[in-house]
């Protein structure tokens, strides 16, 4: 009543203004006590909570009782007709009723069936600061509590205590930790910003809320803020706003399947023993980069901690590629660097634009190929309102094939619902340029091909010898970083630049009758580079007449981390001669499945 009548004029036409004008829609925060019906609460049998509050009140509601539901309800539906859309519950953990948060959601469900019948299929939807078994029956999110943890780990545990919908506060008072803070919770299942912590600073200031734009401008420098950073806040929400159809599609997954949204990497790489908790997947395809998640100054704030298992992964929107399973540490360049790891042969569904328009042009999904493998992935629209999805909705089914280079996609359900009415679609190969088609209609079925340039580098002419003397055919590639391209044909004329790119070359040309000979030329370094060997009869060696050999070096700040100069695995019938390894914990490093395939190494190298 104090809300709807006493302090405001017309709660709902305020609230259709925000959305009308904005696109914002309103929530409220609630506590599990009354202020305006203390004495209702406290003398109506089994509604009052006793218990030995530290902060001496004794107004706390007992959500368990029915009665105290029910008139809970009959009071909070006038707060949804006028457009309130959802409720943050907050403290109800302070208690000692550990099914607090559970009975207050299940009465704001009561609550939306007591609206006017326009607002009774609205979603019941709200933000809970601990979670109890059953809440996930409820629409229900739950964030970390005031201890704030926005880390990966506490993200992943949430998944497996069975709350697939969590977030944390996000309150860190320093722009640097704030802003990295943000960009790890683009990967979150729900992503949300804490007002401003509840605590007064010294001098009775209240500290600053934690809103972007407060961040920017001249105004910033007092809290650390740069411009920078504001361009940092800004690509990281725009980013945010282009995934909701893959997350939103994810979403709809985890009520039919179960599976979480955030999931452990382990659960889909179990084969990889490195990856625990602190190491999260999202759809089982995405491995977004840990960053620091501290509440003050953090001097390892710009690190970033990558954990891949076996296999090639993309960077996201990138044709860079990193070949697992390996783990490293780095530091970031820039504030704007948001680092996530995509396996091959997966399909992103994202807003081309952060906000998408739905005028005559129509909105315009962005499809992302990660090439290498078959991919393929359901997106779900609905009306995102209502519970109209139990009885429609829309299914777009995106197949992207490896051997036809061909995508196509065909619609289900209700169709016409859908928010889209053109398709750009990326396709991102290792080692090439990413490829962009657009302007395609998007309806009922469709295909779009790709022409792919011939894999390169192309075999070379046979020499007079093997070294190893296995194989009949034995295919060179040259690496330079002083005369090298990753575009080139790997030629000693026109040689490959990257070790990474010798890497995929490898696993490219790798079979069973050729001898693969890489060989780097004398005087060439490259520095936190790894060259990576999957294939058997591999001869790694120089080339060139400098006097210094070719160096694979790793800076110092890469020593408190794993680093490796060469690394292989489960290979057999390898040479490696003549190569410098600098500054890595380990030059050489073999991996081996079974032990009975350690045959037939030969090293040579300084180290």
């Amino acid at each position: 009543d104090t809300m709807t009548n006493s302090r405001f004029n017309n709660l709902s036409s305020l609230l259709s203004h925000y959305y009308d004008a904005y696109g914002i829609r309103f929530g409220g925060i609630r506590k599990p006590r009354t202020y305006d019906h203390i004495e209702l609460v406290q003398n109506t049998p089994g509604w009052n909570l006793a218990w030995p509050d530290p902060l001496g009140r004794v107004h706390e509601m007992n959500f368990s009782s029915p009665t105290l539901r029910e008139w809970y309800a009959n009071n909070t539906a006038p707060l949804i007709d006028s457009g309130v859309e959802f409720f943050w519950n907050d403290e109800a953990d302070f208690s000692n009723q550990y099914f607090a948060y559970h009975f207050q959601t299940l009465a704001q469900q009561q609550a939306s069936q007591r609206t006017r019948l326009a607002a009774r299929d609205r979603r019941s939807w709200s933000i809970n600061r601990a979670f109890t078994l059953g809440m996930q029956r409820h629409g229900a999110v739950t964030w970390s509590g005031d201890g704030q943890d926005c880390s990966h780990s506490m993200i992943v545990q949430m998944s497996l205590y069975g709350q697939a919908l969590s977030c944390c506060d996000m309150t860190s008072p320093a722009a640097p930790v704030l802003l990295r803070q943000y960009q790890n919770a683009v990967w979150s299942p729900i992503m949300r910003v804490h007002g401003g912590l509840p605590l007064v600073e010294p001098g009775g200031r209240h500290p600053p809320p934690r809103f972007p734009f407060v961040f920017c401008g001249q105004a910033s420098k007092a809290l650390g803020g740069t411009e920078a950073h504001c361009a940092g806040f800004r690509k990281a929400l725009n980013l945010r706003y282009q995934l909701v159809p893959y997350m939103y599609s994810l979403a709809y997954q985890t009520r039919a399947t179960g599976i979480p949204i955030a999931t452990p990497a382990s659960m889909w790489f179990p084969e990889y023993q490195d990856l625990d908790e602190s190491t999260m997947a999202i759809g089982g395809a995405i491995l977004p980069a840990r960053v620091s998640t501290a509440h003050t100054i953090d001097p390892a704030v710009n690190v970033t901690n990558v954990s891949l298992p076996r296999g090639t992964w993309f960077r996201f929107n990138s044709t860079s590629v990193q070949f697992g399973p390996k783990h490293f540490s780095t530091t970031l360049e820039n504030l704007n660097d948001m680092w996530a790891f995509v396996k091959t042969g997966t399909i992103i569904v994202l807003n081309r634009d952060a906000v998408q328009s739905t005028d005559e042009l129509g909105g315009v999904l962005e499809v992302h190929i990660y090439g290498g493998a078959d991919a393929k992935f359901t997106m779900t629209e609905d009306d995102g309102y209502t519970t109209a999805y139990e009885r429609s909705a829309v299914f777009t089914y995106w197949k992207w094939s490896e051997t036809d280079t061909t995508l196509t996609w065909d619609m289900s359900g209700a169709v016409h619902m859908t928010k889209y009415k053109f398709v750009d679609v990326i396709l991102f190969l290792s080692g090439k340029q990413r490829q962009v088609s657009r302007g395609h209609k998007f309806s009922g079925s469709g295909r779009v091909n790709f022409t792919i340039a011939a894999t390169v580098p192309l075999p070379m002419p046979k020499p007079d010898s093997s070294e190893l003397g296995v194989g009949s055919q034995l295919l060179d590639l040259f690496v330079s970083t002083r005369a090298g391209n990753d575009v080139n044909p790997g030629t000693k004329d026109h040689p490959v630049r990257s070790l990474a790119r010798a890497s995929q070359w490898l696993l490219t040309n790798g079979i069973d009758t050729s001898t693969c000979r890489v060989l780097l030329e004398r005087g060439s370094l490259w520095v936190g580079e790894t060259l990576e060997l999957h294939n058997s009869s591999i001869i790694v060696s120089t080339y060139g007449s400098g006097e210094l050999a070719p160096t694979i070096a790793h800076a110092p700040s890469f020593l408190a981390n794993w680093s490796v100069g060469v690394a292989a695995y489960s290979v057999s019938n390898v040479s490696i001669a003549g190569i410098q390894f600098v500054g890595s914990t380990a030059g050489i490093i073999f991996f081996y499945d079974e032990p009975s395939n350690t045959n037939q190494q030969h090293l040579q190298g300084q180290l």
